[in-house]
């Protein structure tokens, strides 16, 4: 896994794993390479409120455009030391950004009426 920050690491003193770890929900992404498919892992400590509360809350951040951007970020100083792999995250992230502005724009412009009212008079 990536680190969050390449000079928070190195402020900081190295990172000691609590006694008891206090992850109580946690959603994972990962490529399967066998069936070349994306799969999510959800997984939650128990099953009480606050737990599913707290799952409830990383959803809300999933669903936010700054989570995928803040996510970029962090991919992006972790491949700055290599300039081959950082070129070809970059090329495909700006392609999806394309694509989806591009949507964006297609659903825009679809819902527009071809001839405006004001045309008319």
């Amino acid at each position: 896994m990536f680190n969050k920050s390449k000079k928070k690491e190195e402020e900081e003193e190295e990172y000691q794993p609590k006694e008891q770890d206090q992850t109580t929900a946690a959603i994972t992404y990962y490529y399967d390479a066998s069936t070349e498919e994306i799969k999510i892992d959800v997984a939650v400590k128990d099953y009480n409120p606050k737990t599913i509360d707290d799952l409830c809350k990383i959803l809300d951040v999933l669903s936010n455009d700054k989570a995928y951007i803040e996510t970029v970020n962090i991919i992006q100083m972790n491949l700055s030391d290599n300039k081959d792999c950082l070129t070809r995250f970059l090329i495909n992230v700006s392609k999806q950004a394309n694509k989806t502005f591009l949507n964006k724009l297609e659903d825009v412009v679809m819902n527009q009426p071809c001839i405006r009212p004001s045309d008319m008079l």
